[in-house]
């Protein structure tokens, strides 16, 4: 993929491609883009936003628990929408907040956001250094 948008395209096209997201982290990294480390993160931890009928996407907090979640499959997805609560927290708001879940209008919303709090972090702490990355 040579462009951006097509990345985006494929990304939107296949939201749940986690392989997707390690390949688009390496392109922005090539390109001295922030976002990479935010990328490369959800591609490491195999963590993607939750979606509702591609609406609405949120990561969720880890007081997230069963009893929200309608059925088995739910469920799963809500696990790879878990984040740690240091990133979570640090979560700019976009949409709203309820219950642990922090909502977002759309899955790259969603995924800009996560960028932007590990970025923060990084600028804090180095914490999501490529190095560190391949030790958790």
């Amino acid at each position: 993929m040579t462009d951006e948008a097509t990345f985006r395209a494929a990304l939107d096209a296949e939201p749940d491609n986690v392989e997707l997201r390690g390949v688009f982290a390496d392109w922005l990294e090539e390109r001295g883009d922030d976002r990479a480390a935010g990328y490369r993160w959800m591609y490491v931890n195999r963590k993607v936003p939750e979606t509702f009928g591609g609406v609405d996407a949120h990561w969720n907090s880890k007081r997230v628990n069963r009893d929200y979640c309608r059925d088995a499959s739910s469920w799963g997805r809500a696990i790879a929408a878990t984040l740690p609560d240091d990133v979570y927290n640090e979560l700019p708001p976009v949409h709203s907040h309820y219950l642990g879940y922090q909502h977002y209008p759309s899955i790259r919303a969603a995924e800009l956001a996560l960028c932007e709090a590990i970025h923060a972090i990084n600028r804090r702490t180095a914490r999501f250094g490529s190095e560190q990355l391949a030790a958790r």
